[in-house]
Formats: structure tokens, sequence, C-alpha cells
């Protein structure tokens, strides 16, 4: 290798960096500054990812502090401050990329913002370098693969990461697992395939499903156009390239296989969707938006360079050029039209276009295996083409919208100077390439202006908010004064949605908020059941709005509740007034709660089921669920009075049966309900659904007015559409409203969506003091918390308990099979509780118990990333021995 070749690819680097750095600015950073925003959105950005990062860090300061202070060598498996305790190990592996784990464990939490702002802007700049070294290896060394570095970076499509950040998965190690499959191919040399695809299993073994797909794709067009080809070469490549898979998804095990087997379990995924043959909406998208940005589903964006049109324009003028390139290229761009294929990828449930990724490496490649015959675009080639640009210019701003007229804008303008560099070539003559990443540059200013400015802004987190939002507010402030891992605390907002789900994990708060996909199941169930009024997407949680009997039952030992609106919720009954700071006071449960505690009836799963939610949580006080109670079952008790009511009629609302039809947004309709006694009022709405709304969700509001119309107290509630592919089936819920003493004469239900609704029922319920003490009275007749003491430590909860009978001690941790228990040293059954919790048996006397949590499959994941690494040196003893008898 001579010298220049030995500095070739650290100088493309190197332009590549400068590049960069002035597309990044212009076309991203400069409209985060203007705007004032953060790199990162409210939603998945904050709630997930920001969370997600802090607690990172705070994962892997528990393990150095468990080696290097505590001399306790395990690893953190489950956190108490996650939902209400959940597995760490399977909810992050960001620790797989050296880079979360170096800033997340470094830099403190209030700084943790700007830190996830540059981890961005460093992902994007990762992406582009791998994209630039498989150029570089496939001959691209100069100017061309910078173009198309850029084009492949500066996209809508790539620049999703500012939303997802976790999909940057995709765009930094797709090339490079392209890379080490034709390295694999053409010089049969395997150690970088292995270490690529054990990486991409490691960080998501979702996307790296999606990756294979493409790879076989690829790899078989790949072969198709090879000189050399036979059916012997075609078998030894596939039984080649079908073992290295195999190795590196073994090798990858350890990490990925306790999560991959947690989210196989999960019901959602047998859920059927209907697909349509053709979705001629997205190709219409992609004609009308191509050269901005628009959503192509929830997690994909659409939006190129214009200078695309040009690369393929050239690309097509050389009919022999790059077979593979156009056949990738075509097959995929196609593909968006089918949704059987966005299937497929997405593991054969709903459609899904995350796999775009793959359009957009196809684009970018355009560019640069085009980017040197650009000269070419000129002549009669530049006046069709400047016509047809104009034409779609005009078509976008007349027939589609200004926005799409955006698009036909940035094509017309790079057709119009590309051509123009062309025609003066004598002009250009020096710096011709130069010039054409100029026109690059001024298409990605505007892909960035069409998607931060204008397509993500409005979801976009303010800038420098992140930490008032997560640790400050919400009565953050005040929970974290009273924190204590024996307890929780929970949090009432006069809106449910502005709780941060998964702040708690991040601020190291024993709470409920919660939001991850993949997680303990039973809870979901647990909150569906109960009606509970929480996110509409099943697996994000926002706690148990202040309801009484779930509060104590979930061991809520405090409560922050916002006094910012005077029609919140009131707190728990029972719960006493501590302190105000700010806009928020603590209440303290009056009677105590605890998180292990004794049950003496049971009933069945089946009778509970055959309940509506409000007499559930009245028999969870009284009994413990069990699929199989082994013992006579306890009578069903209520503590509710039904209460009748009238609906008055409105014009802006028709009700027919069930069926109830909204004529516009933002109607009232009016119940009028018989006397109500002072205590606890729930409305209970049975069977709510709706597929007729315009968004995705609708939202409902239960408004409580007394005799003059005053509104007393009042919560709202949101679920999604029956046709949304996030629907969860969480089709009751149920409004509480604590410690009413005011006269309710009108209660009012609100349907913020216009639409078809169908309600299965609507039910009053009063629950006056009287009985509500007599069912608390019941529950710590039988919980007995005084004989219990219990301490978490860790991957550890050590109880002491005493029974004067056989009892059951329950414990209000979700169930796991990760938890192990002894019962005095002998391995003691843990029993699935209450639908979602923990219950042990126990005879009577004095007993110690000791539990605990190992993640599941964690150990066999080990074992087969062990087993992954011993077969890969097999096999490469085996390829070196049959090379020396060869």
């Amino acid at each position: 290798m001579t010298k220049n070749n030995r500095k070739a690819l650290p100088n493309l680097i190197a332009k590549y960096s400068i590049c960069y750095l002035i597309f990044a600015f212009f076309c991203v950073i400069l409209f985060f500054i203007v705007d004032k925003k953060a790199l990162f959105d409210i939603n998945d950005g904050l709630k997930q990812q920001y969370n997600g990062f802090i607690y990172s860090g705070i994962l892997l300061r528990k393990f150095l502090k468990n080696i290097f202070v505590d001399h306790v060598y395990e690893i953190p498996m489950w956190d108490s401050t996650i939902g209400m305790g959940s597995d760490q190990y399977i909810l992050l592996n960001p620790l797989a990329s050296p880079l979360t784990c170096l800033f997340s464990a470094l830099v403190p939490n209030k700084y943790c913002e700007y830190a996830f702002n540059f981890l961005v802007i460093l992902r994007l700049f990762t992406a582009g370098l791998t994209y630039l070294l498989f150029a570089y290896k496939k001959g691209y060394k100069n100017l061309n693969a910078i173009a198309g570095a850029m084009v492949y970076v500066f996209s809508s499509t790539t620049l999703v990461i500012i939303s997802q950040i976790g999909f940057s998965v995709t765009f930094v190690l797709f090339p490079l697992l392209l890379l080490s499959a034709d390295i694999l191919w053409e010089k049969d040399k395997s150690i970088l395939y292995v270490v690529i695809l054990s990486y991409c299993v490691i960080m998501s073994f979702y996307f790296t499903y999606m990756m294979l797909i493409l790879l076989f794709i690829y790899c078989v067009i790949k072969f198709i156009f090879e000189e050399k080809k036979s059916i012997k070469r075609f078998f030894s490549l596939f039984i080649r390239f079908f073992i290295l898979s195999v190795i590196s998804f073994c090798i990858g095990s350890a990490v990925i296989l306790p999560g991959m087997l947690g989210l196989t379990s999960l019901s959602r995924l047998t859920t059927r969707y209907e697909l349509s043959l053709l979705n001629i909406e997205t190709l219409r998208r992609f004609f009308a938006y191509g050269f901005v940005s628009i959503q192509a589903d929830g997690d994909s964006l659409i939006g190129v360079s214009s200078f695309v049109f040009v690369s393929a324009v050239c690309l097509l003028i050389s009919k022999k050029k790059a077979p593979v390139l156009k056949w990738c290229l075509s097959l995929c761009f196609l593909s968006f039209a089918f949704p059987i294929v966005g299937s497929v990828f997405n593991g054969f449930n709903y459609s899904s276009y995350r796999y775009i990724f793959s359009l957009i490496f196809c684009i970018a490649y355009l560019v640069t295996v085009s980017f040197d015959s650009v000269n070419q675009f000129k002549g009669k080639i530049w006046y069709i083409s400047l016509g047809a640009s104009a034409l779609y210019a005009v078509i976008c701003f007349l027939f589609i919208d200004g926005y799409s007229g955006l698009s036909g804008v940035s094509l017309f303008i790079t057709v119009l100077l590309v051509g123009l560099i062309n025609t003066f070539e004598r002009y250009f003559e020096q710096i011709r390439e130069k010039a054409f990443l100029v026109v690059i540059f001024i298409s990605c200013v505007i892909i960035g202006y069409s998607c931060i400015h204008i397509e993500l802004n409005h979801g976009l987190l303010d800038s420098g908010t992140a930490y008032e939002r997560v640790f400050l507010d919400g009565g953050n402030t005040l929970r974290q004064t009273v924190n204590d891992p024996n307890y929780r605390t929970d949090s009432i907002n006069a809106d449910f949605t502005t709780t941060i789900v998964n702040a708690s994990m991040a601020t190291e708060l024993n709470g409920f908020d919660f939001y991850q996909s993949n997680q303990n199941q039973y809870v979901e169930f647990y909150y569906t059941d109960l009606g509970v009024i929480s996110h509409p997407l099943g697996f994000s949680r926002n706690g148990f709005r202040g309801r009484c009997y779930l509060e104590i039952l979930n061991t809520c030992n405090y409560i922050a509740r916002s006094d910012e609106n005077v029609t919140c919720i009131k707190p728990p009954y029972t719960y006493e007034y501590v302190k105000t700071e700010g806009d928020y006071s603590l209440y303290k449960s009056g009677r105590g709660v605890s998180l292990v505690y004794f049950y003496d009836d049971v009933i069945s799963t089946k009778t509970y089921m055959n309940m509506d939610p409000v007499l559930r949580e009245t028999n969870l006080m009284y009994s413990m669920v069990l699929d199989k109670p082994g013992q006579p079952e306890s009578d069903v008790v209520s503590d509710v009075i039904s209460v009748p009511f009238e609906i008055e009629a409105s014009d802006k609302a028709v009700i027919d049966g069930s069926k109830i039809t909204i004529l516009e947004d933002n109607v009232c309709i009016m119940l009028k309900p018989e006397r109500i006694e002072a205590g606890q009022i729930s409305v209970c709405l049975l069977g709510l659904r709706s597929s007729d709304v315009e968004d995705w969700y609708y939202r409902n509001t239960i408004i409580l007015l007394d005799a003059d119309n005053n509104p007393i107290a009042m919560d709202t509630s949101a679920q999604c559409k029956t046709t949304d592919t996030y629907y969860y089936g969480n089709d009751d819920v149920v409004f509480s409203f604590e410690s009413i003493d005011d006269e309710i004469n009108t209660i009012g239900l609100i349907f913020f969506s216009k639409g078809e609704y169908n309600l299965d029922s609507i039910r009053i319920y009063s629950r006056p003091y009287e009985l509500m003490n007599k069912t608390l009275d019941a529950f710590y007749d039988h919980a007995d918390m005084e004989d219990i003491t219990y301490e978490y430590h860790g991957n550890h909860l050590s109880i002491t308990a005493s029974a004067d009978t056989d009892r059951y001690l329950y414990i209000a941790i979700p169930f796991s099979k990760g938890w192990h228990a002894k019962v005095d040293g002998t391995p003691a059954q843990i029993i699935r509780a209450n639908t979602a919790f923990m219950a042990i048996p126990l005879s009577a006397g004095s007993h110690s118990i000791e539990m605990t949590y190992v993640t599941p499959y964690l150990y066999l994941g080990w074992i087969i990333s062990a087993a992954g690494i011993v077969l890969y040196f097999g096999y490469l003893f085996f390829e070196k021995k049959k090379r020396i008898t060869s």
C-alpha cells in the first residue's frame, strides 16, 4: 500500500467531517436555535429516550457501586423505581452503546439534556461515517462518497433520529452490515461480519430481523448479476452466511435473550390486522412531498434531497451501470405500495414502514454512484428535466398544497442550478464537484427547514426544560422529600397527560408512572380490568388517579396533588394533608400502607372478571384473586349504591341504543342523577369504543356540576380508536371522584371528537363514607401490617411475618418468573395474585422470607453466547484446515 493510499481514508474522513459540521449547523442545529427547541420530542424523546438515557447512567453507577463500594458482586436486575417495579436488564440495553454509557454515567442530571442533544448530533455523524466507509470500500473515495453521505444523513428519513434516537441503530449499522457481508462474499473473511451482526443483535434484535431480510434480498440480487455463478456457489454462500448468522445471534444472546423471549409472550403480538392489497396513499406522499418532509407512518418520515432526481436521471442514461443498485432501489421503493411487505418486516404484525432506512441507503448510494456523471446533465436532458420540474412544482402548488409546493420549488432549484453549472462548465471546471455539493446543501437546508421547523416542531421539547419537566414538575420535588424504598408515592394532576411517564425511574422515586412496550403485561391488564384512567396505550401508565382503594392496595404512602386547577380530582379518602410547596400539596395515608400484607379470603379470577371495574376494586379490599383458589370462595361484596339517572336530549348528539353519533366536536351530554350521598362518586363507562374519529385516539371528560351548574370536579380519559394499530381493548373507563360533599345535580359527559361511538352502558355509583369506612376496616383487619416487617435492597426483598393461622402473604410487586422465594430457608412457591402481583402461602407461626430476583433467561443467554463464541472459533479452525488441505 502506498503512502497516498494509506492517507486516502483519513483525508476523506476529514473532508466529510468538515462538510458534516457545515451541513449539520445550517440544516439542523440552526433551526433548533431559532425555534429554541431541544433535539428530541416531548413524547418518546423525553419520556422514553431522555429518561432512559439518565437511567442508564444510574444503572451503571449502581453496578460500579456494588463492585467497588459495597463489594457485592452482582448485576442490578430489578428496580422498584421502574413503574411498580420491573426488570431493568430487559428494560434498557443502551449500555451496548459506549457513547451512551459514557455520557449518561458522567454528566450530572441537570445537564443531561445538552449531553443528549450532542449525542443526537453524534449519532447522525456516525451514520454518515459508516455510509462513507461503505462507499469507500466500494471504490468511491472522493466527493462522490461525501455527496452520498450528506444525502444519507440530511434526509427527513434519517432525521427521524431526532424523535426516535433508538432508530439510529439502523442508519449506523446497516451500511456496516452490508460492508461486512461484501467482504465475506468476496474475500471469505468472516470476522467483521460476525462482530457487526452480533453488535446489531445486541443493540436491537427487532431491527436486526429487518436488516437480515434486506441483506438476504441484496445477496440474491447480487448473485443474479454475478458473472461466475453456479448452483454450487449459491449453496456454498447460503450455508456460509446462514452458519455465521446463527453464530452471531448466539453471541448476541447474552444481552437480548431475556427481552426477546419476554416480547414473544405478549398477547398483543397475536392481534390480527386487516391489510389492504395496495396503499397508493404512500406513493402519493412520496410524489407530493418527496423533497420536503412528511410522515410515512407514526415512526417514519419521507423526504430526501432533490439532487436525487438528477442522480436518477444520470443513472438511467447509463443503462448498464449498477444493475444491482437499480433493482434494489426499484424493489425497495415499490414495496411501500404493498402493506403486506410492511407487515412482514414488522414481524407479521401490523404494517410499518420502519424499514425505510433501506430506501434512503439505496438513494444515497445512487447519488454516490451517479455523482461523477452528473456533468452529463445538460442540453436536451436538462431542458426536459427543467420543464418536468416546473410542471411538478405547478401541480404541487395548484392541486395539492403550499407545503407540497416547497417540494416542487426544491426540485426546480436543484435542476436549474445543476444544469447551469454544466452549461457554463468553463466557469466551474475546477470546482464543479464542489458546486454540485453546494446544490445538495441547498436542498438539504430545505429538508431541514421542512422537517424540523414544520413537521416535527410542534412535538419538540422547549430547550432547557427537560430537567425541570422531569425532576421539578408534577409534584416531584415534594415526592422526593418523602421518598422511601419501602413505599410508593403518586401524583394527581388536573389532566393525566401532564404526568411525565418514566420520570420516577429517572428521579429514583418509587412511583407508578411507566412507559415501555415490552414489559410486564400483567400490570397492563390490572389497569385495564379496573378501568383506570391512563394513557390510551396499554403499556403507558400514569398512576391510579387518587382512587382510594387502589392507592392503599398498591402501597401509596404519599400523594402530591396539583392545586393549580380547582376542579382537579381530590386526594384519596383518608389521606391527610401534610404541606404545600408551589402548585402542589402533599398528602399522607392516614391509616398506613405496606408493600406486604396478609389475605385470608380468596375469590377466583373468573368470579372477579364477571364483575364490573368498580366492584372489582371493592372486592380486592376483601379477598385475594387467584386463578385456582384451592379453597371455598368468599362471598362477593358490594359497598356501592347504584344511582339512577336520566339522559337529557341534545340536538348535537344522536343516541340509538348503544350507538352514539356526535355531530360536532366538544359536545356535552347531560346526565341527571337522583340524589347522591356524600362520599365517593364513580362514573363507569362500559364498552366505550370508536373507529370513526379523525385522530388515532379520542378523549372524554366527566364533569360534576352543582345546582348552579358550577364545576365541582372533572377528569378526562383517552382511548385509541379500534382501527388504530395501538388499540389495546381498554373499553371500560372509571371516573372516580373522592370526598364529594357538594350536592351534585348534573354530570356532564363531554365528547371532544365528533364521530360514531359505541357505549354499552353508563353506570353511576355512590360510595357513602359509612360504606367506605366499613370496607377500609375490613381491609386493615385482614392485612395485619403490624405483624410484618420488610426491607428491599437491590435484587432482594427480606420479609419477616407472623401469622396465627394459615394465610396468604401478599406482596404488591408485579409477578414475574424472575422472582424466587425461600421461607425459613426452604424454596417456596410464588403464585400470581390479584391478576398481576405475588403471594406466598404461609403456615401459622413466625417466618423469615427471602426473595431474590434473577432476570429470566439471563444465564441461558450467557450460556448460548459462550457457545456461540466457541462455535465461531471452531468455524475458523475448520476454515483454516480446509484452506491448508486445498
